[in-house]
């Protein structure tokens, strides 16, 4: 039997990235015009973000969209939200921004500067007391959230694991959050440990781009 759609999410020719509870991310087509309101409780909620530097929230069970957020300083090539959903995270070129899900306040709880070039992925670690990414700059970066932020509310990178080819995607384990892996373009797959010092990792190669 073939499945059918539940909600139909349409109309606009701009591209964009969408996200469930989870990390499943894939492409679709975002729509204009939502109502600003607040995060329905107790219901499945959908983010989708692209190059038209708008994040929107869906009600999954209406397939309505109940709020916009500007996002003017750049488009938007990621979104993540975390274990406990209780926050999100956006990233742009190379900055990161991370919000409270309920969106309590406008405004970003810390913003993750160091990257030199595109943010290719990202992910909360447990109890959303840690944060990596990795980029096209060849580096994946670490961020302790439990230190105390700048005026901005930005935080110094804890850690730098340093790959000598772009890094397009990043996981933690599921069981074992001390274990992070990533793919590079040099088609290497590499399994760090994030709790030594210097980023210790073991490796695999591949024979393909990850």
């Amino acid at each position: 039997a073939i499945s059918r759609h539940v909600h139909k999410f349409d109309t606009s020719i701009t591209r964009s990235k969408v996200l469930c509870p989870g990390d499943q991310c894939s492409n679709v087509m975002a729509m204009p015009g939502a109502v600003t309101g607040p995060i329905p409780r107790g219901k499945g909620v959908l983010l989708t973000g692209g190059y038209d530097h708008t994040v929107r929230f869906w009600e999954l069970s209406s397939g309505l969209s109940f709020r916009t957020m500007q996002y003017p300083d750049t488009f938007i090539n990621l979104i993540r939200v975390s274990q406990d959903r209780k926050y999100f995270a956006l990233a742009g070129n190379n900055q990161v921004r991370i919000y409270k899900m309920d969106m309590s306040s406008a405004s970003h709880l810390h913003q993750l500067d160091g990257h030199t070039n595109n943010i290719m992925g990202m992910v909360f670690g447990p109890n959303s007391e840690t944060f990596f990414s990795c980029s096209e700059d060849c580096t994946i970066k670490g961020w302790d959230l439990r230190a105390t932020p700048a005026a901005n509310g930005s935080i110094a990178c804890q850690r730098e694991l340093r790959c000598g080819s772009p890094v397009n995607s990043i996981a933690l384990h599921p069981t074992r959050p001390n274990l992070l892996a990533s793919g590079d373009s040099s088609g290497r797959v590499r399994l760090w440990d994030v709790a030594c010092a210097g980023g210790l990792s073991r490796s695999s190669r591949s024979t393909t781009t990850v």
